[in-house]
């Protein structure tokens, strides 16, 4: 550093009074860091003094002095750690173990006066050594606040305090100080403010209803004396009246039968325990005791068990007693009052037991539950032992669960039992059997002497007892092979019903060999003979009835059916036979249910199962028809199922049931009640029978003693008639006695029928069978042998197997006259009977005869049915069921198969356009030949009619009077404007272009006729051509009037070379050419494929179009489109044009009617491709007199309204007026009035409107369009206008700086500074180019080759832009070259000379204008990146978080931001946003602003603007952060200036810009409104105004120095006049005189106060010169010695950076200038607010300062009295009372 005279300070008299000095710059008091280094000087004392006493005592003293040469730094510090005295002030002075001052702390309030003094008011004391929570005492009263919180506490929290009633409860992701108030849960409660959690109130206390205390709670238990315990124990008490009136009841009637039926004792049991339930509820009502506690639950629960066992008892009692009456069942010896009483023993034992076992462990006892209930304390009587307790209660559910299980499932089960298992209706096959033997026997014809004789055997439908009853025929006593009885000889067997039990039987014969005859079903492996040869069957085989069944199917149309079969092989076989039988026949199945073989009691549970899950099944099909296949048992399950499903309250269902053979009512006695009306108008295949005489009346002669051999009589007898005959061993109480003389034909049918049944009549023919076979084995044996032989032959001596020979071949009638002979399988030779069944209420049913099934007729003919003799069930109402998976397609539909469902589920599918199906279930449709189209139902064809566009009918007459129409309306317009040929309105409008329009538009409106009327050859040949060719014409003069608009606009303007386009040819050249190209293509079209008549006869339904086929439809959519493409661009001149000036407006009025034409075609193209037929013809005559129409009314009838209704408006005075107004208007923006409206002043009167393009001069200005062509135009200029004139201050503050520098003698003396100015245009190009040519020798491009000594570069001052300085940094930073960047705006090398030239010994070194001197991204301040960059400006950061500060400041918290639109921007919003995030600040919307836009990108920027605009307008957010520089921003004024000009609201909104902000404006711009930016907020770096600035301005002059190459333009464009010396003279302007001052400029173009940029240049250039400054003086004291010095052009620039880095000093503003490690200024920023006036100017005002360098949270001073907001806010909110008339924005989202 050197020193250096500053001439604006005064002289020191050396008497001046520290006391006499501010507060703020130098205090009397002792500050308290000045009493920390005055104790310390005392320490350092007394641990001399101490060392000093010390060595005196040990006599080291060298001439009476102590030596502390020798003494050493650490002995110091070992006695620091021990001092401790008392300083003058009195306070104790010492340190502790660490080094640390044992002392506390004052709270100090700092007292502030508007003079700049303050006071330091000690207002408390913190101590560390006191005890803790005492360390801190504080003098509250003595406290001054801040003026602005009137004396009131000031709240500093995150959030208000929680009331009690509430706790704290932390916010996720935010500081710990930051939380929210949650309620206390239930049951806590908080006190006191602030609490950090709730507290739960005592055990005895409850909290309150606000949860801010505590209440005690009251005592509570169920009282007698409450309402609710009164009507208990009234409950109690009459439930236990009403038991004990029933119990009396009971035992007053105890000898009749509902009471004996229902087990006396038990019931008496019952009656009891539930009169001791209802009476030990009571011991639950009153306080509980210990007695009370002791007994009620074991009481209770001992009770219970009772009357659950006994319950359960009964219940078992049922079930026990209905399975006892099976056949040898065992269960017989437990019926009986012991099973009930031990069963009410051992239920009540248990729970004895448990109740015993809990007394004795733990005891239920008295207690209190304190937290049940919030508000009160129960008294209750605790369980001791909840284990004990829970054990009780689930024994009690135990046993209420066994007892409603067995219940629920014996609930259906009848009254009596059902002891029988026999099933009474098979007792006919037994009585059948014995009427066949008996007539045998009687008959003297058939085996005469012969006796014949059965056994009847069971076995139970298990194969173990059909094996044993086999087997016990083929012996006497049971020994197998032994027999030894002559006079009972097995010849066959018969039976048995069902397959199993037959095949079981077969097993046995075959190996004996004897025959055997089946009477019921069989599967098809007992067909095999080589497995069962001795099998004769005598019903048919199944696989006719399943081909019967599907020909029935068939008959009805059921395609949808159900299958019903047994769960077990028969079953599987029966569905592996059916299902694929179905399928060919193209029937479906809905579902296959699966029944059990047969069921027994303990089925029953599983029976319930199957019902619960597939009943529904059953019951929600859509299928109407079930086919049930089983033997008799299985199809007795169905019947049980249907049953328990019908009791079990589900839904009954109406179906139609199809059943085989074996079908038949068989029901037990118990069954009488049950309902068969579920199979009311079943179908079954029946073998066909007929009765033989005399069964009836056997079966009317059957008696109980009938038959001495009969064990079975007895049995039946009982169970059908419900009574007990005499001799029964086991006679029942409930049972009447049997007289023996019961009628069989009193039993309903459904358990004994009169008539013989099919299986009886198969037994009965199987009886005979055997009969005929042994007499025709007697009678072959009898022909063979002599007389006296034959008789000698015994019968006996016969073998069984000798009977198959003869069962094979016999074929005899029975007595019903039937047929009987087997086929060569041994089945029986028979047909069916179709039968339906007709069931009545009562019970009974009928078999009805509807047809038959004959397995032998010819193929499809099997199935003969009678349908109106067939009854159907009642819910179809006696209509033929549908049993279909949907219903039928009709005629016109067909079938769609139904994706992932079977074939049989289809959707209807309506017949497509043009095809018909006429029958039902189509499979698909079929077409209509040409001449035919379907009728409306598609169900079938009918013949077409001819279709085409006539004369005759209306749509034709309406056509054609509109085109004759639309033809007279524009022949009489162009009448008129013959007429007026000469009239300004017909002129100025091209009147050789409107004839052309208005002809083609006439043959438009006539070649429309074409269209109409049968097609011709002639018609179809050139109707198209001629549309296209006349269309083409017709826009083609649209689109030349169109441009010749544009030209016209365009030839307006100074020195324009469109000026020659101008004119007819032009015009009539485009019409020409547009004409040509149509023509062209049609001829083609023409020569090539010609279009000609033709038919269509698919297109419509109904009708044969006659049409014109286009021949090519390639050519005929390129005459569309060509027409299309006319069109189109028309539309867009027009559109693009429609708002430039005309005084008739036709511009507009083009516009329109293009707008109407595209419109029309646009929507003709979609029409005509939709439509077909005469429609299509009239779609396109529609659109060309549409948009002829439209041509014609938007162009032509303004000015046939002016022509004829106006006259006075057709005139060239009003023309003139008109214009003169326009031009005067106040909405022109003076820079318009420049370019274009003072053209008119050229003009003279002689010349012709036509010679001119006239359409200029009838242009209108007013309106919103006049103001899109203002913003157009104003930013055009506004870009054409490269340099800025605000940004000379630039360079005349580096001038000054230089000038001030060369003048002063302190500052390198000898030395003259220089500068060269450099422009790099934005590109990064120019950028390198310019920085290189620093390098090189001037004009020169020669990189690293410089020969001229005389100006040596010694650093660079720029750029303007981040961009421009990071290019110019790349370069400079390989020669190591400091730079201090800046930029300008022209590329131009000027040497300014701002210097004496008589001064002979100064050196000349030009410092080229490089410095950064605005905020650039933090990127740019990394010095390994740019090591020789030095920032005038503090990093942007810094800026960030001030704007920060500022939004907490004012408690805005919803923002806009505004950047950049490239990388900068980027970085911006990638910083910004999450700092506002990380400091709860939202943005409401991020807009991005091109970086720069030139002159042929104007267009662009207002259409951009209209999407931008409203992003602005419409948000919420009343503060915009906006980010950008330079250019950017300016930008930014241009899109709000064009938005003025648009008529768009203004933007009333709080501006917050960086410190690149500048109102930097361009001449055309003065008139430019600011007033959207007035109390705007902005960052500026600290600046000052340098002494003599001004003055330095005033004297500026166009000639003030020689080199300088911006004065000439700068002063044109500040003055908006021209220099004689310029080269490029304007005429519109005025000359300059030179004396213009640059203090008349407004402040948008020029400031004469030095500007923050301006300001950032001149400490630049004095940082370069003092640091040369330095580093040449130092270089002197080394080298000057010697008498030797270096020239100055030696030095090389980057030994500059040490000096630069240890810079500071003060300058002629009095800042001090010094940079950091970073080579980043010390500086601050000024808050400057922005205060503008509506004549354009502002001024700045500080409001506020923003310090990096100051304490966290102190960075920001403001002064919002200070503050002027914008005026919008003063009308929205009232003026807080600490500030007059100006209101904070709120900017606060909600």
């Amino acid at each position: 550093m050197f020193d250096q005279q500053k001439v604006y300070k005064k002289t020191c008299t050396g008497d001046e009074k520290l006391k006499s000095l501010p507060g703020t710059l130098f205090e009397m008091q002792m500050t308290g860091l000045s009493y920390n280094v005055y104790n310390a000087v005392y320490a350092v004392a007394h641990a001399l003094h101490d060392i000093q006493i010390s060595r005196t005592k040990k006599r080291k003293l060298v001439e009476g002095k102590i030596d502390f040469q020798n003494v050493q730094p650490w002995q110091i510090y070992n006695i620091l750690g021990r001092i401790f005295f008392n300083n003058s002030a009195g306070d104790i002075v010492h340190f502790d173990q660490y080094g640390e001052l044992l002392a506390g702390f004052d709270v100090t309030n700092q007292l502030t006066f508007s003079n700049a003094s303050f006071t330091r008011v000690k207002v408390g004391r913190f101590d560390p050594q006191a005890p803790p929570s005492n360390e801190l005492t504080l003098n509250d009263n003595q406290i001054v606040w801040h003026r602005s919180f009137n004396q009131v506490l000031p709240l500093s929290v995150c959030n208000e305090a929680c009331q009690p009633g509430y706790s704290k409860k932390k916010k996720e992701g935010e500081n710990f100080c930051c939380y929210d108030c949650a309620p206390c849960p239930e049951g806590m409660i908080s006190e006191q403010k602030d609490m950090d959690a709730c507290v739960k109130c005592p055990d005895d206390y409850y909290p309150s209803k606000d949860h801010k205390q505590c209440s005690p709670k009251v005592i509570s238990y169920l009282s007698y004396r409450d309402t609710l315990g009164i009507i208990l124990a009234m409950l109690a008490a009459s439930f236990s009246l009403i038991t004990a009136f029933v119990l009396g009841t009971f035992l007053k009637y105890k000898d009749t039968p509902i009471v004996k039926a229902n087990n006396r004792s038990l019931t008496y049991i019952l009656l009891i325990s539930l009169l001791l339930c209802f009476l030990s509820s009571l011991l639950f009502i009153g306080k509980p005791g210990e007695v009370t506690c002791l007994l009620r639950q074991t009481t209770f629960g001992i009770i219970f068990s009772v009357s659950l066992s006994s319950v359960l008892a009964k219940t078992i009692t049922v079930v026990v007693a209905f399975v006892a009456t099976r056949p040898g069942s065992r269960m017989k010896n437990w019926v009986g009052k012991k099973l009930a009483h031990s069963i009410v023993l051992s239920g009540s034992f248990v729970q004895i037991l448990i109740s015993t076992l809990w007394l004795s462990s733990s005891p239920p006892f008295p207690d209190k539950d304190m937290h049940s209930l919030p508000e009160e304390i129960i008294l209750e009587c605790k369980e001791g032992s909840a284990t004990m307790f829970y054990s009780v209660l689930g024994y009690l559910g135990f046993l209420a669960i066994i007892s409603f299980s067995v219940a629920f499932l014996a609930r259906k089960l009848p009254d009596s039992f059902n002891e029988a298992r026999s099933i009474p209706k098979h007792y006919q096959y037994l009585l059948a059997l014995a009427f066949a033997i008996r007539e045998i026997n009687e008959n003297t014809n058939l085996l005469p002497n012969i006796t014949l004789g059965f056994h009847v055997l069971t076995g139970y439908y298990r194969a173990k007892m059909n094996y044993k009853a086999t087997l016990s025929l083929l012996s006497m006593p049971f020994v197998p092979n032994f027999k030894c009885d002559s006079q009972n000889r097995l010849v066959s067997v018969i039976g048995g019903c069902c397959t199993e039990t037959s095949a079981n039987v077969a097993t046995i014969l075959h190996t004996y060999n004897i025959p055997q005859l089946t009477f019921g079903t069989f599967s098809p492996e007992q067909s095999d003979r080589i497995r069962f040869p001795s099998i004769y069957q005598m019903v048919p085989n199944e696989a006719y009835e399943y081909m019967g069944v599907v020909r029935l199917f068939q008959h009805f149309r059921w395609s949808w059916v159900g299958l019903v079969a047994m769960d077990d092989d028969n079953g599987d076989r029966f569905l592996q036979a059916v299902i694929p039988l179905l399928s060919q026949n193209r029937i479906c199945y809905s579902f296959i249910f699966r029944t059990g073989k047969r069921m027994y009691e303990e089925d029953i549970i599983e029976m319930a199962l199957i019902l619960q899950t597939q009943y529904p099944m059953l019951l929600e099909s859509k299928a109407n028809v079930y086919f049930a296949y089983g033997d008799p048992v299985a199809l007795h399950t169905v019947r049980l199922l249907l049953l328990v499903g019908e009791k079990s309250s589900l839904h009954t269902f109406g179906k139609v049931w199809f059943l085989t053979s074996q079908w038949n009512f068989e029901s037990l006695s118990s069954h009488i009640g049950f309902n068969i009306q579920t199979f009311h108008g079943a179908l079954s295949f029946t073998l066909r029978s007929h009765q033989p005489p005399g069964f009836q009346k056997f079966l009317q002669n059957v008696r109980p003693s009938w038959a001495k051999g009969d064990h079975f009589i007895q049995e039946f007898w009982e169970k059908a008639f419900s009574c007990s005959l005499k001799f029964s061993k086991q006679p029942e109480e409930d049972k009447g006695h049997c007289t023996g003389e019961e009628k069989l034909e009193s039993v309903p049918g459904v358990f004994f029928e009169m008539n013989m049944i099919d299986h009886s009549y198969n037994v009965y023919n199987a009886a005979y069978a055997v009969a005929h076979a042994l007499h025709a084995m007697y009678m072959s044996g009898s022909k063979n042998k002599g007389l006296e032989e034959r008789e000698r032959q015994e019968i006996h001596n016969i073998q069984p197997w000798q009977l198959h020979r003869f069962l094979r071949s016999i074929s005899f009638n029975n007595t019903a006259g039937d047929t009987v002979h087997f086929d060569e399988n041994g089945a029986l030779v028979t047909s069916f009977d179709v039968t339906n069944w007709v069931t009545f209420s009562n019970g009974s049913f009928v078999r009805v005869k509807v047809g038959g099934l004959d397995p032998r007729a010819p193929q499809g003919q099997e199935l003969t049915i009678n349908d109106d003799h067939i009854v159907w069930h009642r819910s179809f109402n006696q209509v033929l069921p549908l049993s279909v998976c949907n219903d039928h397609c009709q005629p016109g539909y067909s079938k769609h198969k139904k994706e992932g469902e079977k074939f049989c589920c289809y959707y209807c599918d309506p017949c497509p356009e043009g095809m018909v199906s006429d029958q039902q279930d189509m499979d698909s449709c079929a077409n209509c030949l040409e001449e035919l189209h379907p009728n409306k139902d598609q169900n079938k064809c009918i013949p077409k009619i001819l279709s085409y566009l006539s004369h005759k009918e209306p749509l034709g007459i309406v056509l054609v009077l509109l085109a004759i129409t639309l033809f007279l309306i524009t022949v009489f317009i162009l009448t008129i404007f013959v007429q007026h040929q000469d009239t300004p309105i017909v002129k100025a409008n091209n009147r050789t272009l409107t004839y052309i329009l208005l002809i083609s538009l006439q043959l438009c409106f006539l070649c429309s006729l074409f269209f109409i009327g049968l097609p011709g050859k002639l018609t179809c040949l050139f109707r198209q051509t001629a549309f296209g060719i006349i269309f083409s014409v017709a826009i083609s003069s649209v689109l030349a009037k169109t441009i010749t608009v544009v030209l016209a606009f365009m030839a307006t303007k100074p020195g324009s070379s469109m000026r020659k386009w101008v004119g007819k040819r032009m015009a009539n050249a485009i019409i020409f050419s547009c004409t040509f190209i149509q023509a062209s293509i049609c001829s083609i079209w023409l020569i090539t494929s010609p279009p000609f008549p033709d038919t269509d006869m698919h297109s419509l339904n109904g009708e044969i179009i006659l049409k014109c086929n286009e021949g090519s439809a390639a050519m005929f959519y390129i005459v569309l489109s060509y027409m299309g493409f006319l069109a189109i661009v028309s539309f867009t001149v027009a559109f693009l044009a429609r708002k430039l000036p005309d005084s008739f407006n036709e511009a507009k009025f083009i516009t329109f009617s293009m707008f109407v034409f595209c419109s029309v075609w646009l929507s003709f193209v979609p029409t005509y491709l939709s439509t077909k037929g005469k429609s299509m013809v009239a779609v396109e005559i529609f659109s060309i007199l549409a948009s002829s129409a439209g041509l014609l009314g938007c162009i032509f009838s303004p000015k046939c309204y002016i022509i004829i209704l106006k006259p006075e408006m057709n005139s060239r005075e009003q023309l003139i007026k008109r214009s003169n107004k326009i031009v005067n208007s106040k909405a022109l923006p003076k820079p318009l009035s420049l370019g274009i409206c003072c053209k008119r002043d050229l003009c003279t009167e002689e010349e012709k409107l036509e010679s001119l393009p006239g359409i200029f001069f009838e242009m209108s200005m007013a309106g919103h369009g006049y103001s899109v062509y203002n913003a157009v135009y104003a930013v055009a200029h506004a870009l054409h206008a490269i340099s800025m004139p605000k940004h000379y201050q630039y360079l005349l503050a580096l001038a000054f700086a230089i000038k001030e520098i060369n003048e002063n003698p302190n500052i390198l003396p000898n030395i003259t500074l220089g500068f060269h100015f450099l422009c790099g245009y934005f590109f990064a190009k120019t950028n390198y180019k310019a920085t290189l040519s620093l390098l090189s020798t001037q004009h020169r491009f020669l990189p690293n080759f410089k020969c001229d000594i005389q100006n040596s570069l010694v650093s660079v001052i720029g750029g303007f832009c981040s961009e421009t300085t990071a290019n110019v940094a790349t370069i400079l930073a390989i020669y190591n070259i400091p730079q201090v960047d800046y930029l300008s705006e022209r590329l131009k090398s000027q040497h300014w000379h701002i210097t004496e030239h008589s001064v002979v010994t100064h050196l000349y070194i030009p410092i080229f204008f490089q410095f950064t001197f605005t905020s650039l991204p933090s990127v740019q301040g990394d010095k390994m990146v740019f090591p020789s960059m030095y920032r005038m400006v503090p990093n942007e950061a810094h800026q960030y978080r001030g704007v920060v500060h500022l939004f907490h400041h004012f408690g805005w918290t919803w923002i806009g931001l505004v950047a950049m639109d490239d990388d900068n921007g980027d970085r911006f919003l990638q910083t910004v946003v999450p700092l506002l995030s990380l400091n709860k600040i939202c943005y409401s919307f991020i807009l991005k602003t091109p970086k720069r836009t030139y002159k042929d990108e104007t267009l662009m920027l207002v259409l951009q603007l209209q999407e931008q605009y409203p992003v602005l307008m419409e948000s919420k957010a009343n503060v915009y952060f906006v980010y950008g520089e330079p250019p950017a921003l300016h930008i930014l004024r241009m899109l709000l200036f064009a938005a003025e000009t648009l008529s768009l609201p203004p933007l009333c909104k709080v501006w917050i810009v960086t410190s690149q902000w500048n109102f930097e404006s361009l001449s055309i711009q003065t008139s430019w409104d600011i007033q959207t930016f007035h109390g705007a907020l902005s960052f500026t770096v600290h600046s000052s105004q340098p002494p003599g600035f001004q003055e330095f301005l005033q004297n500026v002059k166009p000639s003030w120095a020689q080199r300088d190459g911006f004065i000439q333009e700068f002063w044109q464009q500040a003055f908006n006049c021209s220099l004689k010396s310029s080269l490029q003279q304007e005429e519109i302007k005025q000359p300059c005189t030179g004396e213009e001052k640059l203090g008349s400029l407004p402040g948008v173009l020029f400031e004469m106060s030095m500007t923050g940029h301006s300001y950032n240049i001149y400490n630049a250039v004095y940082a370069v010169a003092h640091s040369l400054h330095a580093m040449l003086v130092l270089t002197s004291k080394y080298e000057g010695l010697g008498g030797h010095r270096k020239p100055i052009h030696s030095v090389h620039p980057w030994k500059l950076h040490p000096f630069l880095l240890g810079l500071s000093f003060n300058n002629s503003a009095r800042d001090i200038v010094r940079f950091d490690e970073t080579g980043e200024i010390l500086s601050g920023f000024d808050v400057t607010n922005w205060v503008t006036f509506p004549n354009g100017s502002f001024v700045r005002l500080t409001v506020g300062r923003l310090d990096p360098q100051a304490p966290r949270g102190q960075e920001l001073t403001l002064h919002d009295d200070q503050i002027v907001w914008h005026s919008s806010f003063k009308q929205f909110h009232d003026p807080p009372k600490q500030v007059a008339n100006v209101v904070t924005p709120n900017s606060i989202f909600r």
